[in-house]
């Protein structure tokens, strides 16, 4: 008999749920597929409309509170931006704590044809790799020039040597009188970032976008020379914009009177190094003969 009472009071159970959702169900009017994408889309422009209220419409006003630039002399305006360089490296880049734990490891290695070293010094866990050439008929031993040649995403350090966007430049480098120091970096890695699909390579840094534009940036490099070369169809940024930035970050140059420091080669190719306009630059700047006193 209780079995069977049970057995009852469960089946009665049951049918006053589903009665009860039943009649909640007929009563419940949900909203259509397309008001619902329509309010998803609403809420969408209005995170986007406030993110560029932010980091564009309230920019300037927010980093009149964080710079405070003095361009009396070239050493009063560095004194005014170590705060901002300080905070660059501890809040934006934050490098991690690397410690030399081994001696230095070289060997011969050659590129394209190009006779040099490839050095390994250990850091703990991890070793920093690169390859380094001085020009023909020198040696570690002569002071000359060294240019540090990154190569880009998806290539490696034998890129610079090669035909193709680099234009060789690491070996045109080399016949200009300058070592190169190439160091290797990470091709392209297996990341996750969000549910953004994209052929493009995104990177995070706290800060970047809230305090240090570009032009405000280029003032942490002022007064050291600065060229920089974009191409018209170069995909990587709208050649206009890129020209109303450097026109803003080239009053820093200009306000201490040094505006020859600073350069851009704005020219109609694509995402590559310019050989004539780079190679004069930094010999006018770097190289042996260069009598520029800042630091």
């Amino acid at each position: 008999m209780k079995n069977k009472f049970r057995i009852q009071f469960v089946i009665t159970c049951f049918y006053l749920m589903f009665t009860m959702f039943s009649v909640t169900g007929q009563d419940y009017k949900p909203s259509t597929q397309k008001a619902e994408i329509e309010r998803t889309n609403a809420y969408a422009r209005q995170l986007e409309n406030y993110l560029k209220l932010y980091l564009v419409d309230q920019y300037d006003q927010r980093a009149a509170n964080a710079w405070h630039r003095d361009y009396s002399s070239i050493d009063a305006f560095e004194r005014s931006v170590e705060s901002n360089r300080a905070k660059w490296k501890s809040v934006v880049i934050k490098p991690p704590v690397l410690i030399k734990s081994g001696p230095l490891n070289r060997r011969l290695f050659i590129i394209e044809g190009i006779q040099g070293e490839w050095i390994e010094l250990p850091l703990g866990a991890i070793t920093a790799q690169a390859f380094l050439a001085f020009p023909a008929g020198t040696g570690s031993q002569k002071k000359v020039p060294i240019v540090i040649v990154q190569h880009g995403i998806s290539t490696t350090p034998e890129s610079p040597f090669r035909i193709g966007a680099s234009h060789e430049y690491a070996k045109e480098l080399l016949n200009a009188g300058f070592a190169v120091l190439v160091p290797m970096n990470l091709m392209s890695i297996e990341r996750y970032v969000s549910f953004l699909v994209t052929p493009e390579d995104y990177i995070f840094l706290t800060g970047w976008l809230t305090e240090f534009t570009d032009h405000d940036v280029v003032s942490l490099i002022c007064p050291r020379p600065l060229l920089l070369q974009h191409g018209k169809r170069d995909l990587i940024a709208w050649w206009p914009q890129v020209m109303e930035e450097f026109n803003i970050a080239r009053n820093h140059y200009e306000k201490l009177k040094i505006e020859d420091r600073i350069q851009i080669d704005m020219h109609e190719g694509v995402h590559e190094a310019i050989i004539e306009s780079g190679i004069k630059f930094m010999t006018k700047w770097i190289g042996l003969d260069s009598n520029i006193k800042s630091k």
